[in-house]
């Protein structure tokens, strides 16, 4: 379980959130919309505990384990995409290396396994990115636009991926597109600016 109470942070006398308070399911997908500026990135980023909240509090079950996609790749560059999805995995070199292949694959990129970032499309990137959020061992997978750049027809088949692990953990996914919570049979969420409270 996430929860976010009374979250308000401001950045340079500007506020951006103001009393945000959301509890979370424990699986399932919720996805955020909003203008831009409302404070989405700035929300998840407090979830994941990367930016401090100036008041309020984010609770979260003991134990969960938290997984991200930022809007940037954030790919190491002198590794195999392979490579980049074993640094979450625990196991032997060989089991790591399969369970590797086997989420490349769930996000079609099996052939580039042995690709390096440079080689890859920025949607081949966005790919290798998803594929290791979605490797590591969390119960909650919080995702910034990470669907973007991706085609109609190969967005719908990772949205079955992540419907599939969605059964057995939490995503919370920040997106500027409405439609994709309603393809993904999300619930909905829409943030507004804090400026505007």
């Amino acid at each position: 379980m996430i929860r976010a109470e009374k979250i308000s942070k401001s950045f340079d006398g500007k506020k951006v959130l103001s009393d945000f308070t959301k509890t979370f399911p424990d699986s399932g997908i919720v996805c955020i919309s909003g203008p831009s500026g409302c404070g989405k990135t700035t929300m998840l980023n407090i979830l994941l505990g990367l930016i401090k909240q100036d008041s309020g509090k984010v609770i979260l079950s003991k134990g969960l384990k938290l997984s991200a996609v930022f809007q940037e790749d954030r790919l190491f560059e002198e590794m195999t995409a392979a490579k980049n999805i074993e640094v979450v995995l625990t196991g032997s070199k060989d089991e790591k290396k399969a369970q590797a292949v086997k989420w490349l694959k769930a996000v079609e990129l099996g052939e580039c396994a042995d690709k390096k970032p440079k080689e890859l499309s920025g949607g081949m990137r966005r790919r290798v990115a998803i594929a290791r959020a979605l490797a590591y061992d969390a119960g909650a997978v919080l995702m910034d636009e990470p669907f973007k750049g991706l085609d109609d027809e190969l967005k719908m088949r990772i949205f079955e991926t992540v419907k599939q692990q969605a059964e057995s953990r939490l995503f919370i996914i920040v997106t500027h597109d409405k439609r994709e919570a309603e393809l993904l049979g999300a619930e909905s969420m829409e943030m507004t600016s804090a400026e505007n409270d």
